[in-house]
């Protein structure tokens, strides 16, 4: 496992409240960041910085994936439909990215909305 991790976002709100600037008001926002404070303590260095919309290509093509039909994708995209948040166990679905396929290569059931989809975003190891 990684020991030195940075990550980037392009949402400005996110990076002040993991990075204890602001604070997170909302009760699914303040679960996420609980999330995340728990999960950057196994690291020996984490730090998350704030990168323009259009220098985070990865979580824009993600976010242009969940409004997208899923069956004109091509072969290079694979989708894991995982059943649960990570935070909200009513939750029907979150969509998450990998370079090859964890096990299947899935499409998204008919009945996922875009509001249950969580986009997750690039992060990268410094060691």
């Amino acid at each position: 496992m990684a020991r030195r991790v940075e990550a980037s976002s392009d949402s400005q709100l996110v990076v002040r409240q993991v990075n204890g600037e602001y604070e997170a008001k909302k009760v699914s926002m303040s679960a996420y960041l609980q999330k995340v404070q728990e999960a950057t303590m196994a690291f020996e260095y984490f730090t998350l910085r704030h990168i323009l919309r259009d220098q985070n290509t990865l979580a824009d093509s993600l976010s242009k994936l969940a409004t997208s039909d899923l069956n004109d994708l091509d072969h290079s995209v694979y989708i894991e439909v995982l059943k649960y948040s990570a935070v909200d166990q009513n939750s029907k679905a979150i969509l998450s990215t990998a370079s090859e396929p964890s096990w299947n290569e899935v499409r998204r059931p008919p009945n996922l909305s875009i509001a249950h989809c969580k986009l997750i975003n690039q992060t990268k190891d410094i060691n």
